[in-house]
């Protein structure tokens, strides 16, 4: 069976479906592939195996602040990886590639995003890791090449938009250069595109130093506050409406909206891989099942993403600095666990009506160094498909707007009989 563009044969092609169980493999030069949309034991071997997280790539690197820096990479982010998924009620599709010459073996997971139309469907490829070094270069190229022709042929997305997780413009620029070459543009981003980390490498007392003596006080819980309050770790599901709370108060206070959030796939994570996830809870000891406020962590290499956290819009709380207490906490047995760096996400444009300033003001009150991380870019896969669906977008939007017009002249109508009746 010949690829298409290719004067190439495989010497190996397998697929097996059943029960929408898709499973492809085969052999194309140097290369085995393996594309399929649920992991089985072989797939997972695969990751812990050959690509396992705690593998890690040295690079050399800039940061924002333009101060040269080296770090330690994971191969694998966090969102790429079995763990996540097999936790999830997502569909997804994930490509495994070995280079049996040399050995090199490597991982994408594509997540299926859903429109309004459930035909129509994206892949949202989450904080992609590229190997940057110059033999994986050749190997990256050809997995993003059969990762779209896989795409057109075997699955019905629409289209594919890759989030890197990349430390600095340098590694971006390679990703960027990469994707170039299948037809991926630059799109807007929907992911954090610049993040705040905190080095742990440093000892302690080194990095408490950093602070002034007002910031070290608010990183600790005072004798006389041990009485009333404690954080400790979480791990009861009977929590997680308390954690939902908190979570909810948070985004009514920064930009009045709720945030629905699936706390069981964490709990579950945190069950089967306990060092890698870290999750804290502020305390009132007369309430000590109830979490006032909650910060999470998970890694994956050497490094520990902040992901969720929240409080409640409490009087009391609000007396202790329990935000501050709750991130220095994470950073402290994130380090005993043997991370070298917390990653505390998004930092904002600095806009003056931006909601999220407060956010980044709370980032930037620990020691650390700003870090372009993404340069999302997206392709279309079916353009003319996607040419028919932005043109019944348009219409769907006209109907909606005529339909708010007729309601608003409806209820203006209403209104003005009974103001009438009320005069008559």
């Amino acid at each position: 069976m010949k690829m298409s563009g290719s004067n190439e044969v495989f010497v190996r092609f397998r697929n097996d479906e059943k029960k929408d169980i898709l499973n492809i493999q085969f052999q194309y030069e140097d290369y085995h592939f393996r594309f399929s949309n649920s992991f089985d034991k072989d797939s997972r071997e695969f990751e812990e195996n050959k690509i396992h997280p705690k593998t890690l790539s040295q690079l050399s690197f800039t940061d924002d602040s333009n101060i040269s820096r080296e770090i330690s990479w994971p191969n694998l982010s966090h969102w790429q990886s079995y763990h996540f998924f097999e936790n999830q009620s997502l569909p997804y599709y994930f490509l495994q590639m070995s280079n049996e010459r040399t050995q090199n073996h490597y991982q994408i997971v594509i997540r299926v995003e859903t429109s309004r139309i459930a035909l129509f469907k994206k892949g949202i490829i989450q904080q992609w890791i590229m190997k940057t070094d110059t033999d994986s270069l050749s190997d990256q190229k050809e997995l993003i090449k059969q990762l779209v022709q896989f795409c057109k042929v075997h699955t019905n997305l629409m289209g594919l938009r890759v989030q890197p997780y990349m430390p600095g413009s340098t590694s971006l620029d390679f990703a960027q250069q990469l994707l170039n070459q299948f037809g991926f543009i630059e799109a807007g981003p929907m992911a954090n595109v610049k993040t705040r980390m905190i080095d742990l490498r440093p000892p302690v007392e080194e990095i408490l130093s950093s602070f002034s003596a007002n910031g070290r006080a608010r990183l600790k819980i005072k004798p006389k506050a041990q009485e009333v309050i404690e954080v400790k770790e979480i791990n009861s599901l009977m929590e997680i409406p308390f954690l939902q709370d908190a979570l909810n108060a948070s985004f009514n206070r920064s930009i009045k909206k709720e945030c629905p959030y699936n706390f069981h796939p964490l709990f579950k994570r945190l069950t089967q891989f306990p060092s890698e996830v870290v999750m804290l809870g502020f305390y009132f000891k007369e309430h000590h099942s109830r979490p006032m406020a909650f910060v999470t962590g998970i890694g994956h290499g050497n490094i520990v993403e902040y992901s969720v956290g929240g409080s409640l819009s409490d009087t009391r709380l609000r007396q202790f600095p329990f935000n501050h207490i709750l991130m220095w906490q994470l950073a402290l047995r994130s380090k005993d666990n043997g991370v070298e760096f917390l990653d505390l996400g998004g930092i904002s444009n600095g806009d003056d009506d931006d909601a999220l300033m407060g956010i980044t003001n709370f980032k930037r009150f620990f020691p650390g160094f700003e870090l372009s991380t993404g340069r999302e870019m997206e392709v279309e896969l079916r353009p003319r498909y996607i040419y028919f669906y932005t043109k019944f977008q348009n219409l769907v939007r006209c109907l909606d707007w005529i339909k708010t017009c007729t309601l608003f002249f409806v209820r203006l109508t209403n209104y003005k009989e009974f103001i009438c009746r009320q005069h008559i």
